[in-house]
């Protein structure tokens, strides 16, 4: 699929913004020589899993190791214009994520009345952003994007590069026990505790706005706990409560770092949630799942955007407090081996009950009372999937599967140009696969209907750029799973 679309911008002879490249500026030679001249984007990923455990008679001892390597680069010589300044940005980015985790838990023996599990954790995480934009200033007529920088310099064009680093530690303890208080009533507790810390570093490469390598660090503890009712009322199905605390840590941005001012990161991000629902078999064929939830956040973390050298850009920040509440249902049905149709909706009311000025001249304005973003009101799923026996070794799946995502903003401002409609996506596919899912070999067509969707939006400079979802696309796809 990725060689198709590369295949395809040659053949037009335009970038993925529509413009025509005209570029012949030898910039930034390590970026041309990993990624060309052709738009494209690169994306690897590898990685392990390493689970062992161990019977002590009083308790199972378990241990998961894993890592896992990220690696995407992409490019688009004469970018985004600005207004009819076509190819007024030549963007380049390729990043590396490295994480590391270790978990060690010892759980209680089969059989136990009262089940309980406790661990600890550790997490490492290590991101590398290599980010380039040629801007060519001969687009605005020879402007100058800071006025201590003489316009005549920058008649051509000059390059942007930031080059950031960002590394964390997360160390945690936890424990759970599940209290058997009747047949069929089982109260639920667990308690966790963590530290972490990140390390940032960013450094600007600009005429008039260049900065040199700076160090940012944050770090701070937790607790955080869960507590909840679970009745049974028959072996299928489930009443249940419960109120929990979870903790997001902090952290920075690392896009698009104009000024050192940038740097200071959100602090962590708290959330108390309450949750009731049911779960459970309500006729042999019919599964169905309701739950209610409210959710109150402090200090929630978002991107927001500020001023920085007289250029508007994003800062990762702590937005002030937002309440949410809803409700959510879904609902599966399996008339016969052959056939499985699947359906769910949610509903959700979101508010920013308390907002702060981010950068304290107001830049950020005063968002009490907008929606969270990428929050609709309404949204929902569907799916139908018939599967044929073609043989002992070979089954036949052929599936449809929709969504629908109601209208929502996409940054906190709810302002009318990130604002996104509602969009309802279609997908299909046909497969061969083993009956015990070992392989599979499929076709597949997703956005059917060729929807056009905004995935994300971001301000760069007064410029707004936009990535939408792939448009209507089709391929193969081969899997095996090893046992």
């Amino acid at each position: 699929m990725l060689q198709r679309d590369i295949e395809l911008a040659r053949a037009s002879c335009v970038d993925t913004y529509g413009q025509r490249s005209t570029s012949t500026s030898p910039f930034d030679a390590y970026h041309r020589s990993v990624f060309g001249d052709d738009p494209k984007n690169v994306l690897t990923n590898y990685g392990f899993v390493a689970n062992a455990s161990f019977d002590l008679d009083f308790a199972m001892l378990s241990s998961i190791t894993a890592f896992d390597h990220t690696s995407q680069g992409s490019n688009d010589p004469e970018g985004p214009g600005l207004g009819d300044r076509a190819g007024a940005f030549d963007v380049r980015f390729d990043t590396d994520i490295n994480q590391f985790s270790q978990e060690i838990r010892l759980s209680s023996p089969a059989g136990a009345r009262h089940t309980w599990v406790a661990g600890a954790t550790l997490i490492k995480n290590d991101t590398r952003v290599r980010e380039a934009i040629q801007v060519n200033f001969s687009s605005f007529g020879g402007a100058s994007l800071s006025t201590e920088t003489p316009a005549q310099t920058l008649a051509g064009s000059s390059a942007y590069l930031e080059p950031v680093t960002q590394d964390a530690v997360d160390i945690g303890a936890f424990a759970q026990v599940d209290w058997s208080l009747a047949d069929r009533l089982t109260l639920v507790t667990g308690l966790r505790g963590s530290w972490y810390k990140k390390t940032f570093t960013a450094s600007l490469d600009f005429p008039g706005l260049s900065f040199p390598e700076t160090e940012e660090s944050i770090s701070q503890s937790s607790i955080s706990f869960r507590a909840g009712l679970n009745f049974k009322i028959n072996r299928d199905a489930l009443l249940y409560a419960s109120v929990s605390q979870g903790v997001k840590p902090g952290g920075y941005s690392v896009q698009f770092i104009l000024n050192a001012n940038q740097l200071p990161g959100a602090k962590q991000e708290r959330l108390l949630a309450y949750e009731a629902g049911f779960k459970g078999r309500i006729a042999p064929d019919l599964n169905l799942n309701l739950a209610g939830f409210y959710y109150d956040y402090d200090d929630l973390q978002s991107l927001t955007q500020v001023l920085a050298n007289g250029v508007f850009t994003q800062r990762f920040s702590n937005i002030g407090d937002a309440r949410v509440y809803g409700a959510e249902g879904d609902v599966s049905w399996s008339p016969s081996r052959a056939l499985l149709f699947r359906a769910g909706a949610t509903y959700l009311d979101t508010r920013i009950t308390r907002s702060v000025d981010i950068d304290g001249n107001g830049i950020a304005g005063d968002v009490t009372g907008n929606k969270l973003q990428s929050a609709p009101k309404w949204s929902a799923n569907w799916l139908g999937r018939y599967t044929a026996s073609l043989s002992s070794a070979v089954d036949l799946v052929v599936q449809y599967d929709g969504s629908y995502t109601g209208a929502n903003w996409r940054s906190i401002d709810n302002s009318p140009f990130n604002y996104t409609e509602a969009s309802t996506l279609h997908n299909a596919s046909i497969a061969l696969a083993s009956p015990d899912d070992t392989w599979e070999a499929s076709a597949w067509i997703r956005n059917i209907s060729d929807e056009r969707v905004m995935a994300w939006q971001f301000n760069f400079g007064g410029n707004m750029r936009r990535s939408y979802i792939p448009p209507r696309t089709y391929g193969l796809t081969l899997s095996y799973r090893f046992r």
